[in-house]
């Protein structure tokens, strides 16, 4: 990296040729293509350790992430990634909010303030700074 202040990552959708790759492979394409400086991806459920072994491995971090929740299912999912993202070396977490709540209704503003400040919340206890996505089939 030339620039102290740029970091150039690749989402982990990214790391592919025409199907998924294992997560070692995926680390090694990043590392060897000498382009990335970090993987931007919250280590997958059921391979957690994985990810943080080969981000350690390989020697690409994985300073940022992204998830999407749904409100009124995935709180606990949200402390849980925050966790691993955070024995990943994580710096932020962007995090996306689905429509529709686990109820079935259109999320309410209400809602959609309580979970990104419980997710600040998480983050400012672990050092990691939460970031908003917004998409179409997300909360407008």
């Amino acid at each position: 990296m030339t620039d102290k202040n740029l970091s150039l990552g690749c989402n982990g959708r990214g790391v592919m040729h025409r199907t998924p790759l294992p997560v070692e492979e995926q680390f090694r394409l990043l590392r060897d293509s000498g382009v990335f400086d970090h993987f931007d991806r919250i280590p997958q459920p059921g391979e957690e350790r994985a990810y943080v072994e080969a981000s350690n491995r390989f020697g690409v971090p994985m300073t940022t992430g992204l998830w999407t929740y749904q409100v009124g299912r995935d709180e606990g999912l949200l402390r849980h990634n925050l966790e691993w993202a955070l024995r990943a070396g994580a710096e932020c977490h962007n995090l996306m909010i689905l429509t529709h709540h686990a109820q079935g209704h259109v999320v309410t503003d209400e809602e959609v303030v309580e979970f990104y400040l419980r997710a600040v919340d998480e983050g400012d206890r672990l050092g990691i700074t939460i970031a908003a996505e917004v998409h179409i089939y997300m909360f407008t």
